[in-house]
């Protein structure tokens, strides 16, 4: 069954209106992955009465690294958290406090207020207001031997519905902030005489199943990506610098055995899903609540969820095509 939303908007919007900061400045802090040193950890927002208002850092392979969901660098002060809480008990009916947001995808969350059409619902005239944006899901290499990071990658629908077109990565939010040399905000580090010899800003090269080859970029311009729908494989793109990409043809094709998508990952933005029609395997999704928990020392302040196979967590299999979770799309 369809819904208009999943989190309380309303929170949504005090949280944008009480001196949360930017997202830009959100990404000029993003934290590196101690595991996988060439991305970083991408910034989520707090929407449970615990931590109401809270920055948490994300690891897009969380299930690969076990990196623990932590508060962000820099959060709103706490007599603004403070102010959050006090008007989201004041509104006119109780607050449903729930859920987690990534920052990148909410609108009102950017300081800079430049055209983001897959992400602002207004004016009307966008693919948002109209309800044509959905997520597809990338597999996305992003160093030598590694498994690829599953990424959601927002897109627009046509019209008559035969196609989505997504556009390139400074509209996408989770590969705007998890690609270092994407992220316009974070400080470059001085680089080392071998990252001088790399490209200054990361491409991506994707991978066309029928020829079994990835189409280098610097020959075929990867974005816009036009996909025909029903899709009938899986997006698999790698970074161009990236050489050593295993099983490549069996991501594409859904052969390759991947971990359920994270709960975190399959609900922070809030646009329905459309996935591939007619593969052998269908897509797993894991249905795991979040919750912010205090350990002792030195874990502290982190945000978890039960794993696969213990309690509290329920793994099903995606519909084929697109989802109806939400009636009116909204990110």
């Amino acid at each position: 069954m369809s819904t208009a939303s999943r989190i309380d908007d309303r929170l949504v919007n005090i949280i944008a209106q009480t001196g949360l900061p930017t997202f830009e400045d959100a990404c000029m802090h993003s934290r590196s992955c101690k595991i996988c040193r060439v991305i970083d950890h991408v910034t989520v927002v707090c929407l449970e009465r615990e931590r109401f208002g809270w920055l948490f850092d994300y690891c897009p392979m969380f299930d690969l690294t076990g990196c623990r969901m932590k508060p962000s660098k820099i959060q709103a002060s706490e007599e603004d958290l403070g102010s959050m809480m006090e008007y989201a008990y004041k509104l006119g009916s109780p607050p449903r406090f729930g859920g987690w947001v990534l920052m990148g995808a909410i609108y009102d969350f950017y300081g800079v207020m430049c055209p983001r059409p897959l992400i602002d619902m207004w004016p009307e005239s966008t693919a948002s207001a109209q309800g044509r944006t959905a997520l597809v899901e990338a597999m996305v290499y992003v160093q030598n031997g590694y498994t690829p990071v599953s990424v959601p990658l927002i897109g627009e629908v046509n019209a008559t519905g035969s196609e989505i077109v997504i556009p390139g990565p400074s509209e996408q939010p989770m590969l705007a902030q998890m690609f270092p040399k994407l992220n316009a905000f974070k400080p470059r580090e001085f680089p080392t005489y071998a990252e001088m010899l790399e490209p200054r800003v990361t491409t991506f090269d994707r991978y066309n199943a029928s020829t079994q080859t990835f189409e280098p970029s610097r020959l075929h311009q990867t974005f816009p990506i036009r996909l025909p729908l029903p899709l009938d494989n899986i997006l698999v793109l790698k970074d161009s610098t990236v050489r050593l990409t295993l099983y490549s043809q069996n991501y594409a094709t859904g052969e390759q055995p991947v971990h359920p998508m994270c709960s975190m990952k399959y609900n922070f933005i809030e646009l329905n899903w459309i996935w591939p029609v007619g593969l052998g395997k269908r897509r797993e999704i894991m249905e795991a609540k979040w919750a912010v928990v205090t350990r002792e020392a030195p874990m502290g302040i982190g945000a978890e969820r039960a794993r696969v196979g213990e309690v509290g967590c329920v793994v099903r299999t995606a519909a084929e095509g697109r989802e109806g979770r939400f009636s009116i799309d909204r990110a």
